[in-house]
């Protein structure tokens, strides 16, 4: 009847294109190399097209030959003989009458569904023809064979639809559908390379070349960055694993007994086996009434693509989309502005405590999520840090990294209490910019990398900390890990005395007093811990680790002189405590014939202070408050973040603390209250050291046991910093 021709070529628009349209009215079969057909149902729609050869080159007409590309499949041609073109196409015509009796039954549906907006991909234009109206991205076009009638039973609600997906599949064989986070297999020119899916929709201006894959390949061999025709249509490509190829090249990852990668058909897959591709069978309907009954006839089409309808179901559902935004459901979160400080202890509960509170986690985004959360969530002490303006020095997208973090993250998690992970991922793109990193968009990291990356290479944030150790050049840094050597003798030590420890054993002292002091516990990831249990201590006192600042006598209470890292392990004196004297107590505590070897050193005090006689009032102590832990256990980050002035005033939370959806599902985040550890802050170390750790409450074993960074802020200094 006809001769048939498979195209693997993209059509491109090199040549005037021809804007007469058909309908196919009976169904035929396109034969596809080596040995196979390709069915093309009645009711496609396709377009006048100019005949190529094998390398896309137009050919010239020929007489008493038509050909026709496919809309709704990818890359198809039908080539007809003019005596078969009445029996098998109609024109462009009696498809527009019927686009307006469509575009009529679909206003019914469209108005009434606030929920249906945006899911479509035109608003009645193709191909600079307007074919019908509706509302931006409210719109499809689509071949007859892919309309089901619809008819309501009286005894039977409307409600969630049950629908086929539009898959992959070979004609003898049962694959899953494509999906966001589907593994796949592609076909390249050194052969089959596995994959995820991140993307999948047609191409904005090119929608007759079918739908289009973005896949992030195991192997380094991308070449997309997510943006089509200076358009970005993904936000999780990376040059570097991304790769853009047409649907018809992938195909769903099974079992590799059989190893062959073989092109798959664009075709509808049914949920049974035994039914057939067209779908002509009703589907079926259950759940609640939906609020736009009145507005429905007797009689509608519905429309169904990848498991998805026109109708919202009357309870949200869990489902992979074409859009990658779209996988996270109505996990979206907004863009804020406003500058917005950290909320109030009053209010803070209502806007961040729940489900779907804190940041969504993403693909090993625990390490980064549990950071920010710590940083922003209820302190301002790094806040400068969002608004300084740019200088000449800074890298040239020191503007977006800074406007991304402040109107995408922190001012939203301020605000609404939540952050869907399409945000941060824009923020793990930027890291990978850096020369230095890698791996910031799938691998896990650890807090440090991610804040020396963004800090120092990025922002370009001022040090948090400058260091003097035993009088040489000042070292700048953004946090202080511990290092000191194991005290079998210590069970649960504090925060204050292992700061104290490190700094005694290093000969450091604060150059200058920090605003914000980041502290990391003395532990090697999840593989090593030197304390099971370390007690966080609620106030920090670094008046003793200053430099240049007045000190009191530890025997009268008088200015001090002299400082002696050797008696510091004296337990006859102030045990436990940094030991620094005044002129006539530092000369009478080293006479003892077991501290006269003792190296004691001269402390630097204004010379307006040694000149002052007689014992001195109370000097003034340099505080610090502890306003989050960052913890660890096994390979996962969560955080304790500190809401108000009371012990009692604590939140845990956890960006990965649910799922919805399975393995090709995302993550649900969650922020909980955990008044429990208040009993524990409570206890003396000797009373914690004594716990099972299987014994102690709710959250507040994570607390104790699994501290990975503690972070401070000072009152005070936060005001002039």
């Amino acid at each position: 009847m006809s001769s048939a021709l498979w195209s693997q070529e993209k059509p491109s628009g090199g040549f005037r294109e021809d804007w007469r349209f058909y309908m196919v009215v009976k169904e035929c079969t396109v034969e596809k190399p080596p040995q196979k057909t390709l069915r093309i149902p009645r009711g496609s729609l396709g377009q006048a097209c100019q005949e190529r050869n094998s390398l896309g080159r137009t050919l010239p007409p020929c007489k008493g030959k038509k050909s026709l590309r496919i809309l709704d499949q990818t890359n198809v041609v039908l080539s007809l003989d003019e005596r078969d073109k009445n029996k098998l196409l109609i024109s462009v015509a009696p498809v527009l009458t019927c686009s307006l009796n469509l575009t009529h039954c679909l206003s019914s549906i469209f108005p009434s569904q606030e929920e249906g907006r945006g899911q479509g991909f035109t608003e009645g234009t193709y191909q600079g023809r307007q074919l019908f109206r509706c509302e931006d991205e409210c719109g499809v076009f689509v071949a007859l064979d892919k309309l089901e009638l619809w008819e309501d039973d009286d005894d039977e609600p409307l409600g969630e639809l049950e629908v086929d997906n539009i898959g992959l599949v070979e004609e003898d064989q049962d694959f899953p559908p494509l999906e966001i986070n589907s593994r796949v297999l592609v076909q390249t020119r050194e052969g089959p390379e596995r994959g995820t899916i991140i993307f999948c929709d047609l191409l904005p201006g090119n929608e007759s070349l079918g739908y289009y894959v973005g896949v992030d390949m195991d192997n380094p061999i991308g070449d997309w960055d997510g943006v089509f025709d200076g358009k970005l249509l993904c936000n999780f490509a990376s040059l570097e694993h991304t790769r853009l190829v047409p649907i018809c090249d992938v195909m769903p990852e099974y079992s590799m007994q059989d190893q062959r990668l073989q092109k798959h058909s664009f075709a509808p897959r049914g949920p049974a086996s035994d039914k057939s591709s067209s779908s002509q069978s009703k589907p079926k309907s259950k759940g609640s009434a939906l609020s736009y009954d009145a507005h429905r006839s007797k009689s509608e089409f519905y429309y169904t693509l990848n498991g998805s309808s026109l109708d919202p179901p009357a309870q949200p559902k869990s489902k992979s989309t074409w859009y990658i935004d779209e996988a996270f459901g109505g996990y979206l979160s907004e863009v804020v502005h406003e500058n917005t400080p950290p909320r109030t202890e009053n209010d803070g509960l209502d806007v961040m405590v729940g489900k779907k509170k804190g940041i969504q986690g993403h693909y090993n985004s625990c390490y980064l999520d549990s950071t920010l959360f710590c940083l922003f969530s209820f302190s301002s002490v790094l806040d400068t840090v969002l608004l300084r303006p740019r200088s000449k020095t800074d890298v040239e997208y020191y503007r977006e990294t800074q406007e991304l973090l402040r109107t995408e993250i922190v001012n939203p998690l301020r605000i609404h209490g939540y952050v869907c992970a399409t945000k941060v991922m824009k923020l793990r793109r930027i890291l990978e910019k850096v020369e230095a990193a890698s791996g910031f968009t799938s691998e896990e990291k650890d807090p440090e990398e991610f804040l020396n990356i963004l800090f120092h290479h990025i922002l370009r944030v001022d040090p948090l900390l400058k260091l003097r150790s035993a009088g040489q050049k000042v070292q700048d840094c953004y946090f202080y890990q511990i290092f000191m050597d194991k005290k079998d003798k210590v069970g649960v030590p504090t925060i204050q005395q292992l700061l104290e420890w490190s700094f005694i054993n290093s000969d450091l002292k604060f150059a200058e007093a920090p605003s914000c002091l980041i502290i990391q516990m003395p532990r090697f990831g999840k593989d090593f811990k030197m304390f099971n249990k370390i007690f966080p201590s609620l106030e920090l006192d670094i008046t003793d680790l200053l430099e240049d600042t007045p000190r009191e006598c530890r025997i009268c209470g008088g200015l001090a002189l002299y400082e002696c890292r050797d008696c510091y392990e004296d337990g006859d004196i102030t045990a436990g405590k940094i030991k620094q004297f005044c002129e006539k107590c530092n000369t009478q505590v080293h006479l003892h014939p077991r501290r006269k070897a003792h190296r004691h050193g001269k402390l630097s005090v204004p010379k307006e202070l040694q000149e002052s006689t007689g014992r001195q009032g109370s000097f003034p102590r340099q505080r610090m408050e502890l306003f989050a832990v960052l913890c660890i256990e096994t390979s996962h980050y969560v955080a304790f973040v500190k809401y108000g002035s009371a012990d009692s005033a604590w939140l845990f939370f956890d960006s990965m603390a649910d799922r919805d959806g399975g393995q090709n599902g995302f993550n649900i985040p969650q922020v909980s209250p955990c008044p429990e550890v208040e009993a524990y802050l409570k206890m003396t170390p000797e009373e914690l050291h004594t716990l099972d750790p299987k014994s102690i409450q709710g959250q507040a074993r994570r607390l104790l046991c699994d501290a990975y960074m503690c972070m401070y802020q000072s009152p005070t200094m936060s005001l002039y910093k």
